[in-house]
């Protein structure tokens, strides 16, 4: 009786220690597990964004970002064939307008970081453009956003330390060519010139750097796909660069040369030409503007089919509210214009185009706010152009507001 007592002592006494020590494992067991959780939580503290943490970057991005554009909306009468109402007008360039009918033209928005140029500090920026309108669809060039948008500009810029800063962009870009921009609101008539929209490229894409001189000389260079391309369809890269001396705040002259492959398919044949550009600012309320533009390009038949371009813009500022400006221009191709096509066989064409035209702008008071109305007239050799006439007369009013 006693040994079994003693034996069922011992039991209890084993399964005792055995239950402590299982115990004290699984305490130590957990205490390692709750360590490794506390560890894991203080490490997603540290890497965890608060609220407050994002409103601060949004509003630090939101002070860095311009944001701009603009819209225009036009009415226009041509008058040498009134009776087709509503149907467009053979502009030969950008610009979709309708005989007695109004046009939705162009809306544009912006975004943009704009690159400080500094041979002191690095500084990175981009820009993002979009167009809208029934203007669209003669600048899409690849990037179109449905029937009637398209990305007018998509680049990301650095500026680099060196000398006064270089400023490098690489994307899709505005051209350096010309005096008018795709912006009517950053111009002075309704509608665009001759020059703009037939012996000038829209855009470009690839890479560009652009640096100051010195007070008065500015460069640009850029290697690129070539005129109106996303995808390049030559046979090679184009090349553009651009010299500007600016003697004095009033007088600015810039050249622009260009030379490349712009012919679609296995074409190596180049395209090459040059932009003068000349502004002159007499007095606070008068500036003239000058702008002759030279260019070949080869046939794969042989020879070369070459063009030449003049314009002018007269402007005078009356007041605060009113403008008036005058442009004028004059273009010859052989064998046609870039904006055009070519003849196949130089030789065979001479096409001459001459356009004068008379705007006169209110500005209301209110920001961003204008109104135009613009007479032109046009007159070609070649009747095709104009649907059948060789002139014509158009009488345009237009709404135009930028942001």
């Amino acid at each position: 009786m006693m040994n079994g007592l003693k034996r069922l002592m011992s039991t209890t006494v084993m399964v005792a220690v055995v239950g402590s020590t299982v115990a004290r494992a699984d305490e130590a067991t957990l205490a390692e597990k709750v360590k490794a959780l506390e560890a894991r939580i203080a490490e997603l503290e540290g890497k965890a964004v608060t609220k407050s943490e994002v409103t601060g970057k949004t509003l630090e991005f939101i002070g860095q970002t311009e944001m701009g554009g603009g819209v225009m909306a036009s009415y226009m009468f041509d008058t040498s064939d009134p009776g087709r109402s509503g149907t467009g007008i053979p502009t030969q360039g950008i610009g979709t307008y309708k005989h007695n009918a109004f046009s939705a033209n162009l809306a544009q928005f912006y975004l943009a970081n704009p690159v400080t140029a500094s041979g002191e500090k690095w500084d990175g920026g981009y820009r993002v453009s979009l167009l809208f309108g029934e203007d669209v669809p003669g600048l899409a060039d690849g990037l179109a956003l449905g029937d009637n948008g398209a990305v007018w500009e998509a680049y990301a810029a650095l500026n680099l330390p060196v000398g006064n800063g270089v400023v490098l962009k690489a994307g899709k870009f505005a051209t350096y060519m010309g005096n008018e921009v795709v912006e009517p609101w950053a111009n002075r008539m309704i509608t665009y010139g001759y020059q703009f929209a037939l012996v000038e490229a829209f855009t470009h894409l690839g890479v560009v750097a652009e640096t100051a001189l010195n007070d008065q000389w500015s460069l640009v260079l850029s290697v690129n796909n070539g005129w109106d391309q996303t995808e390049d369809l030559g046979e090679g890269v184009s090349f553009l660069g651009k010299l500007t001396w600016t003697p004095c705040s009033a007088t600015t002259v810039s050249l622009v040369g260009f030379v490349g492959p712009e012919l679609t398919g296995e074409a190596s044949e180049l395209r090459g030409g040059l932009d003068l550009l000349l502004v002159q600012k007499l007095g606070e309320k008068f500036s003239t503007t000058v702008q002759l533009d030279w260019g070949t390009q080869e046939a794969d038949a042989g020879g070369s089919r070459d063009w030449f371009a003049a314009g002018s813009w007269l402007t005078y500022d009356i007041n605060e509210k009113w403008s008036v400006t005058m442009r004028s221009e004059y273009l010859q191709g052989c064998d046609g214009l870039p904006g055009l096509g070519f003849a196949v066989t130089p030789g065979e064409d001479n096409t001459k185009m001459l356009s004068g035209a008379l705007a006169v702008g209110f500005k209301p008071g209110v920001p961003g706010l204008e109104t135009r109305v613009e007479v032109r007239y046009d007159n070609t050799n070649d009747e095709a152009l104009f649907g059948g006439d060789n002139d014509r007369l158009t009488i345009a009013v237009a709404a135009l507001y930028a942001f």
